[in-house]
C-alpha cells in the first residue's frame, strides 16, 4: 500500500523516520487512522528507549550499573528523536502503552512497532496478516551487542521437553521436567481428598 519492500526494513533512523512517514494514514478529516512507528513509553519505558540511545552508542547507565547517564548528549539526542517522531506525526504523542501497543498493530493503528521477543508469540498467534521482524534502524551503531562470543561449555539435549540446552560459564541448572506434568495426575475429591500428589 505505501510502496515499501516489505523485506528490505529501515537499517537507520532517517530511514525509519521517511518510512513510518509513507506508512502513516489519515482520514478525510486529517486525523491520523495509522500511526508510522510506535514505541511504547509505559511499563518499562527505559527498557524500550534503550532501543534508541543504543543505537546512539550510549548506555542508560555505568557499567557497575550506580549512575544513570540521562544526562549524556548521545541520551538527549535519542530522546529528541523520539519527541520529534511526534511531532512529526508519524508516532502518537504522549504515553504510549505497552499493553496496547500489539494490539494497535493487529488493527492497523500502527503499522511499525518496537516490542521485545518476549511479546512475539502473542504477536504471530494474533496478527491477522503477514508480518516480518527486523533488527533495530540504527544510528550510530547497532542496537544488538556486536564484536564478541560467547563461551559455551556443554550442549545438553532435553528430549522430552523437545529443545536443546546451551550452557554457558559456571550456570547451575535445574532438573530437567517430563513430557507430561505431573500436576495432570493430581485430583481434588468433592470430599476434600487431594490424589496424585505421590
Amino acid at each position: 500500500e505505501a510502496g515499501l519492500d516489505p523485506e528490505k526494513p529501515p537499517t537507520s533512523w532517517a530511514e525509519l523516520k521517511t518510512m513510518a512517514a509513507k506508512l502513516t494514514r489519515k482520514d478525510a478529516s486529517g486525523k491520523v487512522t495509522q500511526y508510522g512507528v510506535q514505541i511504547p513509553s509505559s511499563g518499562f519505558p527505559y527498557w524500550l528507549f534503550q532501543t534508541l540511545s543504543t543505537t546512539n552508542d550510549v548506555l542508560l547507565a555505568n557499567e557497575t550499573g550506580n549512575k544513570v547517564t540521562f544526562d549524556n548528549p548521545k541520551v538527549i539526542e535519542a530522546l529528541q528523536f523520539w519527541v520529534d517522531l511526534g511531532k512529526a506525526g508519524v508516532h502518537p504523542n504522549g504515553v504510549v502503552e505497552w499493553g496496547t501497543t500489539p494490539k494497535d498493530f493487529f488493527e492497523k493503528k500502527a503499522a511499525i512497532i518496537y516490542t521485545t521477543t518476549g511479546n512475539l508469540t502473542n504477536v504471530r498467534t494474533n496478527a491477522p496478516f503477514d508480518f516480518g521482524v527486523a533488527m533495530l534502524p540504527a544510528h550510530k551503531r547497532r542496537g544488538a551487542p556486536t564484536g564478541h562470543s560467547v563461551p559455551i561449555r556443554e550442549v545438553r539435549l532435553s528430549a522430552g521437553a523437545g529443545f536443546i540446552v546451551v550452557i554457558c560459564g559456571e550456570i547451575m541448572t535445574m532438573p530437567g521436567l517430563p513430557r507430561v506434568p505431573a500436576a495432570n495426575n493430581i485430583e481434588l475429591s468433592a470430599n476434600g481428598k487431594i490424589t496424585g500428589l505421590f
